[in-house]
């Protein structure tokens, strides 16, 4: 980001819609408490909103190895409460600047903000990363929503999302764990429509998955087989495998058939098809 981390952020919210009117306010109040300084790393906490996970240690290596030739060229951007400092932007830095040994690293710091504009402005920032991938985003959109009580609408006008989509990222967590693992390890894919797909399996009540995948034995087997498939042939092959599944599962339409006949001066109905010889017999 540019000089200000915090305004370009804000700039972002503006370009692309990122957040409503409300957020961008919040936003606002927050750049207006900003300050400039070096602060200690052993003040430094994690941020609990922070949507990053897993930071790679030859990422870190990298990063040490720039900042040690060309200096820190972006601050980190910080909360401040009390004398503790949570981090907002910036973790990659901060692991870069330990393993230089380093004792301080410069900050915007934000002061006198509420959990829930810290927790807002963390996401906003890190949805604005090309590199976080969906799991990490879908785990805290999870803890956004658990933390202030907030409904799919409402987080999807924070952060200009269709609550569909919100509904979809959120589905992902409960994917196998072995597909969320390789979308951690791997980012091999970010195609939340199509991941929804595959976790949508799981509410048909029967199907015959030995038609597709005779090595299965659960749905969760079959999930990983689709979400293996789709990512060598691609989300038309996992939509029309769908598609056919869905087909196989659909129980068959039941006609209306009424045979009408009469015996001993009663008109009897059967709500049945009956083949001509059972017609016959109870004729007789």
């Amino acid at each position: 980001m540019g000089n200000n981390a915090l305004e370009n952020v804000l700039k972002k919210v503006r370009e692309t819609g990122t957040a409503n009117k409300v957020m961008e306010k919040m936003m606002k109040e927050a750049l207006t408490k900003e300050e400039l300084k070096e602060v200690p790393l052993s003040g430094l906490k994690e941020n609990p909103y922070q949507p990053r996970i897993e930071i790679k240690s030859e990422e870190v290596q990298e990063l040490a190895n720039s900042i040690q030739e060309n200096g820190l060229l972006q601050p980190i951007l910080v909360a401040r409460f009390g004398k503790e400092y949570y981090i907002i932007a910036g973790h990659r830095r901060v692991e870069a600047h330990k393993l230089l040994g380093k004792e301080n690293i410069k900050a915007r710091i934000i002061r006198n903000v509420d959990d829930k504009t810290l927790a807002s402005i963390s996401l906003i920032e890190n949805l604005q990363r090309e590199d976080l991938d969906i799991i990490e985003t879908a785990i805290a959109i999870k803890r956004y929503k658990e933390e202030f009580n907030k409904t799919l609408d409402e987080i999807g006008k924070e952060l200009g999302k269709d609550k569909g989509w919100i509904s979809k990222i959120l589905s992902v967590l409960s994917l196998p764990q072995e597909i969320i693992d390789d979308i951690k390890n791997n980012k091999s894919t970010s195609d939340v429509n199509s991941l929804n797909r595959i976790n949508n399996i799981a509410k048909l009540k029967k199907f015959s998955m030995l038609n597709f995948c005779p090595e299965c034995q659960d749905i969760g087997d079959f999930q990983v087989w689709l979400y293996k498939n789709f990512l060598k042939n691609g989300r038309n092959w996992l939509r029309e495998t769908i598609d056919k599944l869905k087909k196989q599962t659909k129980p068959k339409e039941v006609k209306d058939v009424e045979y009408k006949f009469t015996k001993n001066g009663a008109t009897i109905k059967i709500n049945k098809e009956l083949s001509d010889e059972d017609k016959q017999l109870l004729e007789e």
